[in-house]
């Protein structure tokens, strides 16, 4: 009856749409994610830094004994510093994600379609900082340079940047892609409507 009466009127009524704020059972599940993930990084970041950091610190093997001696890791110089570089980019975008979820949810604007984006997050900053150190080893420094040769502190400080600010940090790499390869600015991809979401998230 409603339905025929709003057809003659002009005016038909719409069902509501969904609630999409995140649930109190997501936002607490997320929130504690965020606690777990941050303790977890800064533990693994402060197991692999290196004990002695300078020109007179010795370039060997190391033995670390994580989580109690469940988990035993030998690290040579290249990989402790990969890791190092890792951590610093998971740390970084951690820093960015765990700030935006503090934010939307003081505000009650947390959405539910963002879940996956926090999830991700740390991984993301993973490979953006590993990809960093890779193009800067490869483009600064020459292949027979050891990690004595090269600022340990500089490449997790640039790792930490890197991974928070990733957003500007794929936009720069990509500035380079397009000059080292000549890309016509026509075929430059402009900023879409998913980028602009993210900005406001």
């Amino acid at each position: 009856m409603t339905d025929m009466l709003g057809s003659l009127t002009g005016h038909v009524e719409t069902a509501p749409r969904p609630d999409s704020r995140m649930g109190r059972g997501w936002t607490m599940a997320l929130g504690l994610y965020h606690v777990v993930v941050g303790l977890l990084i800064l533990y693994l970041l402060l197991q692999v830094w290196p004990m002695n950091i300078g020109p007179d610190a010795e370039e060997d093997f190391r033995t670390i004994n994580l989580f109690w001696g469940f988990l035993r890791l030998e690290l040579y110089p290249e990989r402790q510093l990969l890791l190092l570089v890792m951590l610093s980019g998971a740390l970084g975008s951690y820093v960015h994600a765990a700030t935006s979820f503090a934010n939307f949810t003081g505000a009650k604007k947390l959405k539910k379609s963002w879940r996956w984006w926090y999830a991700l997050r740390p991984l993301i900053g993973v490979a953006l900082a590993s990809g960093f150190y890779l193009a800067t080893r490869a483009g600064f420094f020459s292949v027979s340079s050891n990690t004595q040769d090269l600022n340990l502190i500089g490449f997790a400080a640039g790792s930490f940047i890197v991974g928070m600010f990733s957003k500007q940090a794929t936009q720069k790499l990509s500035e380079m892609f397009n000059v080292a390869f000549r890309v016509p600015p026509e075929e430059i991809p402009q900023t879409d409507k998913l980028n602009a979401a993210v900005d406001d998230n």
